[in-house]
């Protein structure tokens, strides 16, 4: 299976003993937990590596999966393509 970039940037850190945000390139990313939300529902608590500089999280596979089955379970998964943004033309003269 193929790694996503991040993921693979994650691990090409690890192995060098540090770890620097892929996004600012400028923190340092450290273990934590994030609290998950999707459409305003809260899915739990999960293990990320946090950047001290932006804030920017990351998920490992695993861990992206078990939000899913969260959101899955709450029977959100996929609203996002269910929902229609729509707006109005009509001019009032």
């Amino acid at each position: 299976m193929k790694q996503k970039k991040s993921e693979r940037f994650l691990c090409a850190q690890k192995s060098k003993g540090f770890l620097t945000c892929p996004m600012c390139e400028e923190g340092t990313l450290t273990e934590g937990k994030i609290r998950e939300n999707m459409f305003g529902v809260y899915l739990g608590e999960f293990p990320a590596e946090i950047c001290n500089k932006c804030g920017e999280s990351f998920t490992d596979d695993k861990t992206t999966n078990a939000i899913q089955e969260s959101a899955k379970r709450k029977g959100i998964w996929g609203l996002g393509r269910k929902t229609k943004i729509s707006f109005s033309t009509s001019v009032f003269h």
